[in-house]
Parts: C-alpha cells; sequence; structure tokens
C-alpha cells in the first residue's frame, strides 16, 4: 500500500526537502504540494490522502484556516498539531 501525503509550507526550500526525502520510500507518495492552508484545502476537493503534513508557524489567518472546521472531514477524524 502507497501512503500519500500532501505537503503544506510557505518556504519552498522546506516542501523541496521533504519531497525528496519522502521520495526516496518506495511506500511514500507526495501527492500534492501547497505553500497556504487555502492552497491545500482547495487541493483536498480533488482527492484525499493519507497525511497531511501542516507547517505550524504558517501566518495567523492560514493558520487559523487550517484548524477550522473546513479541515474537519470524516477522512480526517482528528487533527494534530507537531511543532519542533
Amino acid at each position: 500500500m502507497t501512503i500519500t501525503v500532501n505537503l503544506v509550507d510557505d518556504h519552498q526550500i522546506v516542501t523541496d526537502g521533504l519531497s525528496l526525502i519522502l521520495s526516496n520510500h518506495p511506500d511514500i507518495e507526495v501527492q500534492d504540494i501547497a505553500q497556504s492552508g487555502s492552497i491545500a484545502l482547495a487541493q483536498l476537493s480533488n482527492r484525499t490522502p493519507h497525511i497531511v503534513l501542516l507547517d505550524y508557524s504558517l501566518t495567523k489567518e492560514e493558520t487559523m484556516t487550517s484548524t477550522d472546521s473546513k479541515w474537519r472531514r470524516p477522512l480526517f477524524p482528528d487533527i494534530h498539531r507537531l511543532k519542533s
């Protein structure tokens, strides 16, 4: 089974690096890359990944958008934030 991942970060160097690292794993496919929460939500209307890696430190507006009810779908019952 291939695990599909969407990357959401406003720094291209981060998404490029994560994409490169994840592409080396045969069971992981980076499905979409977005620079904002609103772009990510639009991508999710077309197809649903197993995992969304979302930048915790997006601007306040983007962070609020990413954690509101638009992200709460039957296929994503739980949202967990990871912060370094």
